[in-house]
């Protein structure tokens, strides 16, 4: 009955967790990966995408380190692009990399005036971490690397200018670190 029900609940969760939040791929997620390779549209774009990403790795980019505030070490690479109008910061997506998620368009940002610090988030490639948290957690990451580059841009006389699709006014943690009250 309620014994065999909490059980079966038990280890459905036990088992999504893992497949979700794990560092390593789990064989069954790899299977299906496989699976959608059939598609034809697919089988020509990833060729196309996996090429741009070794490329992009290609580039031996400055690597940069930070640690999260939960003490998790952090690796990013940053591009830098000569005169840059901009730095953009670009957080890969699930079970993926910097170079595979933003090699298609690194050319593009670069020759249009940007640096860009590619991130790789917790619990993936070189990034510390056992097990990713869908947000929760990397949501401070991101924040640790805005102050990094904040820092950085200070330290340089650089303006910041900041633009995000969340409102960005006080008690919004990011505001504090590139405005002052008396701007309002």
């Amino acid at each position: 009955g309620l014994a065999s029900l909490a059980a079966v609940s038990y280890s459905v969760t036990k088992t999504l967790m893992k497949v979700a939040l794990d560092r390593e791929v789990p064989k069954s997620v790899e299977k299906g990966r496989n699976r959608l390779m059939g598609s034809s549209e697919l089988a020509e774009v990833l060729p196309v995408l996996e090429d741009a990403g070794k490329d992009l790795e290609a580039l031996n980019l400055e690597q940069i380190a930070i640690t999260a505030s939960d003490g998790v070490s952090l690796v990013g690479h940053y591009y830098d692009c000569p005169n840059a109008k901009r730095v953009i910061i670009a957080m890969h997506g699930w079970r993926s990399s910097w170079a595979n998620d933003f090699g298609i368009i690194s050319k593009f940002w670069h020759n249009n005036g940007c640096s860009v610090l590619y991130c790789e988030q917790r619990g993936q490639g070189n990034s510390g971490g056992e097990y990713m948290g869908f947000g929760l957690l990397e949501r401070y990451d991101c924040l640790e690397w805005i102050k990094e580059q904040i820092d950085d841009a200070k330290a340089n006389g650089d303006y910041i200018f900041a633009v995000t699709h969340h409102p960005v006014l006080p008690p919004t943690p990011i505001y504090p670190l590139f405005s002052r009250r008396d701007m309002l």
